[in-house]
């Protein structure tokens, strides 16, 4: 099985993705472009996806690997952020448990009982 592929956010929807080769140069993904499919500069996207896109055809998702590990890792830091959000609301505070920072688990929120 391959390692993930590492991702680091370069700027708004922007991040960098390691190749999966060794000593290559980290990808530019942008996830805007193309109403949000993604684009990267990869040998597999421009010469095999990017073609269709850019003739508006888009036969389901035109999506490199490198596109769709920086989504995960957007996923990943909103759902981070929401439970900074939720941390907030309970306590007052920005503090996460150690559950709470592990990947896809966010803390269960329950509605507050309302009074009238």
């Amino acid at each position: 099985m391959t390692e993930p592929l590492q991702v680091r956010h370069f700027e708004a929807w922007r991040f960098y993705v390691d190749s999966s080769m060794r000593g290559e140069d980290p990808y530019l993904v942008d996830l805007e472009e193309y109403d949000a499919n993604g684009k990267c500069n990869c040998p597999h996207f421009t010469i095999r996806l990017e073609p269709d896109l850019v003739r508006g055809i888009n036969r389901g998702f035109a999506q490199c690997k490198h596109i769709r590990a920086a989504w995960s890792a957007a996923l990943d830091a909103r759902k981070l952020r929401d439970a900074c959000l939720v941390s907030l609301l309970r306590t007052g505070r920005f503090e996460l448990s150690v559950e709470a920072r592990q990947p896809f688990k966010i803390p269960e929120v329950k509605a507050p009982k309302i009074t009238p």
